[in-house]
């Protein structure tokens, strides 16, 4: 590859929050996510059990990975904060801030 082709590739992140379909997990997909030992709500880790008191209906973004047993669980306000807080460009410094999650 040439320098011109290697300043042409374009280069895409994906994160937490790279989400094809905002909706709220279903039953089983719900039970799944509060069995997990690692559970993050609105980007704060919590406890399982506060997850009693969420209706599963506010939850539009969420996913799970059963290797790491970690669920990630995003209402609305929470996926808009994040995306009005991060989804513009960003600083190197305030990129290395955030957060990194392995989903697979």
């Amino acid at each position: 590859m040439d320098s011109t082709q290697r300043r042409e590739q374009i280069i895409g992140f994906s994160g937490v929050l790279t989400a094809f379909k905002l909706r709220s997990p279903n039953n089983d997909e719900w039970n799944n996510c509060k069995r997990k030992d690692t559970i993050f709500f609105d980007g704060e880790r919590i406890e399982a059990s506060k997850l009693n008191s969420v209706d599963r209906k506010s939850i539009v973004f969420f996913t799970y990975n059963n290797q790491k047993s970690t669920s990630f669980l995003w209402t609305k306000k929470g996926y808009n904060d994040y995306h009005q807080k991060y989804g513009q460009q960003i600083t190197q410094s305030q990129l290395l801030e955030i957060q990194a999650f392995a989903f697979f």
